[in-house]
């Protein structure tokens, strides 16, 4: 029932035209920084939408959990020629704090740092060759439908390295799928925490019942488990504290098949994984 009480009031949102402009400019998670590479709101037809240059700059709200997770709607521009957008979110000292890529128009989910009592200041940065737009007067590198806060994959201390698919969403729940072999990098807060990834086997296994290793960056198993459905695993990691470390989650590769109509291999997906 609650489910369905949020679908409608999403719904009701998404179309009431002056909201979806005011997205593009300001939520809960801060603002836009007007005048710093950012263009007028335009529409194409129903849809408001905002060019942007690299070096457009977010603000982002304090928070007393240090983090923030992100969904952008965005696509690559002319500027690029045909090339994918590529784009690095930069703190004040020029770290590059989260990346988010789009070969199209499409949803992209980010994690990001805040500071629990101030305000933080990012840039979007764009990698690669920008070129002038010929009969345009501005930089036209991507474009963004709506930027809105959103439930993280990821918790703090974590990142998703190398065998991850792009963010897909279903039934409003964002998921990412993974090849075989793919990897988190962990942050250890306090020693030997506790990994939690919620996970549910994918077409690359045909839905079938697996196992499923995680594994350290030389390749020593530290976990093994079945997945028969969708589901939480937990196993405690191998870190001292303040370390940082590659894990990998393993499939048996005598499960794994190609997905119909599907070139990646769908091995399996999460919607969160955690460190605590």
């Amino acid at each position: 029932m609650q489910k369905s009480i949020l679908s409608r009031s999403y719904l009701r949102t998404m179309l009431r035209l002056p909201s979806r402009r005011n997205g593009i400019v300001s939520g809960t998670w801060g603002s836009i920084v007007e005048g710093q590479g950012w263009h007028e709101i335009e529409s194409d037809g129903d849809q408001p939408f905002r060019w942007a240059e690299s070096g457009a700059g977010i603000e982002l709200a304090p928070r007393a959990s240090t983090w923030l997770s992100l969904d952008l709607e965005i696509e690559p521009g002319p500027s690029l020629g045909d090339e994918p957008l590529h784009l690095k979110l930069c703190d004040s000292e020029g770290e590059c704090v989260a990346s988010a890529s789009a070969a199209g128009r499409q949803m992209v989910h980010i994690v990001l740092p805040v500071d629990p009592v101030a305000p933080t200041i990012l840039t979007l940065q764009v990698k690669g060759d920008v070129h002038p737009v010929p009969g345009e007067s501005r930089f036209l590198c991507y474009r963004v439908f709506s930027l809105r806060e959103s439930a993280p994959l990821l918790s703090p201390r974590l990142r998703f390295e190398d065998g991850w698919h792009a963010y897909e969403s279903a039934n409003g729940q964002f998921f990412r799928w993974a090849s075989n072999g793919a990897a988190i990098r962990a942050h250890a807060a306090r020693s030997n925490p506790v990994l939690t990834a919620d996970l549910e086997p994918g077409p690359g296994t045909e839905q079938r019942p697996f196992r499923i290793d995680l594994l350290k960056a030389d390749g020593e198993r530290i976990f093994t488990t079945s997945i028969r459905t969708r589901q939480q695993i937990q196993s405690r990691l191998p870190m001292k504290l303040g370390e940082f470390a590659v894990f990998h989650f393993s499939a048996d590769e005598s499960m794994i098949v190609s997905a119909p109509q599907d070139p990646r291999a769908l091995v399996f997906r999460t919607f969160g994984i955690a460190i605590s």
